[in-house]
């Protein structure tokens, strides 16, 4: 994936250290990326321990992610890390205007799901009981995407409803392989504490 072929269609959620943009790819405007940036910041110069977590963290879903290939796991396109200069112009603005990015980044860019996450539609919906139908096909995507996984001794180890995503037929894809890891021979060489509390099992 070159980066320079990227056309932003619009921001979807920016903070101080992750950006997260849908983008076309300019050479066929019919496909839909989601690009994820990460700061990388100066090279190992004053970098905090927090920074170092994530960069540690990216190489990590990269590496779990690009041997995927399953209908319930979010398709990876690419990655690339320590990027410097990178400009994505916008769809819909001039040639000069271009999309604020980090000094210098690491991205990964996966295939773009209009359905949004889980939680979105949860809370868009919440007002109304979801169809039985809804909830099993759900269930069923989830069940399928993480049974693939745990058959490539891959833990995700933070399945919630953030990291799962929607495609336009409501068809469940899991995501966000930060933290996920293959499982080790010996149990007791994996650590415990890892992912989001409320959704950790008791006995974690």
């Amino acid at each position: 994936m070159l980066l320079g072929f990227l056309v932003l269609v619009s921001a979807l959620r920016i903070n101080s250290l992750q950006h997260f943009f849908h983008c076309k790819v300019s050479l066929d405007c019919d496909v839909d990326i989601l690009v994820k940036l990460l700061d990388w910041g100066e090279d190992g110069i004053g970098a905090t321990a927090g920074i170092a977590a994530l960069r540690a963290s990216f190489r990590q879903e990269v590496a779990v992610w690009q041997k995927l290939d399953h209908p319930n796991v979010t398709k990876f396109v690419g990655a690339s890390m320590g990027t410097s200069n990178l400009r994505i112009p916008s769809q819909n603005a001039s040639a000069d205007n271009h999309s604020s990015m980090p000094s210098r980044a690491c991205c990964v860019v996966v295939e773009y799901l209009p359905g949004g996450t889980l939680k979105q539609y949860l809370i868009r919906n919440r007002r109304k009981k979801l169809a039985f139908k809804v909830v099993i096909k759900l269930a069923l995507d989830l069940s399928r995407g993480l049974s693939y996984l745990h058959s490539k001794r891959i833990v995700h180890r933070d399945v919630k409803t953030e990291n799962m995503l929607l495609d336009a037929h409501r068809n469940l894809k899991i995501a966000d392989f930060g933290v996920a890891r293959v499982e080790a021979q010996n149990p007791r060489d994996m650590t415990g504490e890892t992912g989001t509390l409320g959704y950790m099992a008791p006995e974690v």
